[in-house]
């Protein structure tokens, strides 16, 4: 049995384990059946994820099969790591913007150190009335301006429910300025340059509770200081006599509406959600 005389409904399953990029390259082009499915696989789930793709594979794609269906994608990741580096700046060389995106609802941008490109993306966010999930990973975001103009793209997205940022050493001091009162979900797991994780303190923990997002989120992710001492013993992390202690106090904090615990799997961790 080959490929060919698979039915339909089995090659579509077959598509589900393959990224969009590594689709395009096994199966595009095979014959008119292969590249009706894939055209269709494209308009149902409109993933595209560049991260793993070559510069050969995304060149292909830039140049042969993106401009056909670019308003079908619902979801766009780009990097600049060291797997794939200056891909971000290919794709804009390209003459691709987000105002082509229409139907865009999800972006991830990793490794993005270079500030002109960091805010001709930034700027670009207003093109993209449907995002509602937005991923910043590893991007550059030192410069006041880079940070006006971010937040008043945040501002001004209406259907933005999660947010996501693992870079930056000053967040706290950003986030409280942000006013979109759509975003339900925050991701604060940061690392600088170095990869160092990011922690917050006492201090920013309580200056964040009356904070637009401190109030509406209803799924926060962040990495707290010990309350008593700020310290963190990279060998071990919080010992478990500190981890009831601050599950306790916690629940002392905060209303009766908020379940916590310890993280069944993961030691380091408190579960935190709204019942």
């Amino acid at each position: 049995m080959n490929l060919e005389s698979l039915c339909h409904e089995l090659l579509l399953d077959v598509y589900l384990f393959l990224s969009t990029v590594h689709l395009f390259r096994a199966f595009r082009g095979l014959d008119a059946r292969f590249n009706t499915l894939i055209f269709n696989h494209v308009r149902t789930y409109g993933h595209f994820d560049f991260r793993s793709a070559s510069k050969q594979d995304c060149d292909i794609i830039y140049q042969q099969h993106l401009p056909t269906i670019i308003d079908q994608i619902i979801s766009l990741r780009l990097s600049n790591d060291d797997a794939t580096p200056q891909q971000i700046e290919r794709f804009l060389s390209r003459g691709f913007t987000f105002c082509h995106f229409i139907q865009l609802q999800s972006l991830s941008l990793f490794s993005m150190y270079s500030p002109e490109i960091m805010m001709q993306m930034i700027d670009d966010l207003r093109h993209l009335p449907n995002l509602d999930h937005l991923n910043l990973v590893d991007c550059y975001l030192g410069e006041s301006r880079l940070r006006y103009q971010l937040q008043n793209r945040l501002c001004r997205a209406p259907h933005l429910t999660s947010l996501k940022f693992r870079s930056w050493s000053i967040l706290s001091a950003f986030l409280y300025e942000i006013k979109n009162q759509s975003i339900r979900r925050f991701d604060l797991q940061g690392t600088d340059r170095l990869y160092r994780e990011l922690w917050l303190n006492g201090d920013e923990c309580i200056q964040s509770g009356p904070s637009t997002l401190g109030i509406q989120c209803e799924v926060l992710f962040i990495r707290v200081k010990h309350r008593e001492n700020n310290q963190l013993d990279e060998s071990d992390g919080l010992s478990l006599a500190r981890h009831d202690e601050l599950v306790t106090w916690f629940e002392d904090q905060l209303s009766l509406a908020w379940e916590i615990a310890k993280h069944p799997r993961y030691f380091r961790c408190i579960q935190m959600w709204i019942r």
